[in-house]
């Protein structure tokens, strides 16, 4: 028995375009946040790894090391040691 083709209504038409539209706004969406996970793991390791600096350098400080590597200026020299 051969199959009968029946033209597509105006609103199943209308349902596939509502299911791609659908589809393509999840994709949009779902991109947007996997980048925004990634800039905000980024920022994250950025302050966790400015923190580990940071107590490092303080732990050189507290051990009375004078060769700490500590960035900035120059600490201004103390008056009558040249």
């Amino acid at each position: 028995m051969p199959t009968v083709l029946r033209p597509q209504s105006g609103l199943d038409q209308t349902r596939e375009d509502d299911a791609r539209e659908d589809h393509s706004r999840r994709m949009t969406v779902n991109l947007s946040v996997m980048i925004l996970c990634l800039v905000l793991l980024g920022a994250g390791l950025f302050v966790v790894d400015g923190l580990h600096r940071a107590a490092r350098v303080q732990a050189c400080v507290e051990a009375g090391r004078s060769t700490c590597p500590i960035k900035g200026p120059p600490a201004p020299a103390l008056p009558g040691t040249n």
